[in-house]
């Protein structure tokens, strides 16, 4: 899904703040929501490793 919205125009990823993530108004204008599995034990991510996930499985979703 992911190379087909970026072979339409430009893509963002808009992350949240660290301690509250997005409001909902920020949320309302997306059109596309990514969740990360996380453990029990910590679950959530910091703003960097959010970055790095996205990053990441980005890459590899559009690696031939």
């Amino acid at each position: 899904m992911l190379a087909r919205e970026a072979a339409k125009g430009p893509l963002a990823f808009v992350f949240g703040r660290e301690s509250r993530g997005l409001t909902d108004e920020e949320l309302d204008r997306c059109t596309h929501l990514v969740h990360h599995a996380a453990s029990e034990a910590y679950a959530s991510f910091n703003l960097a490793q959010a970055v790095l996930l996205c990053a990441y499985t980005t890459r590899l979703a559009l690696d031939p």
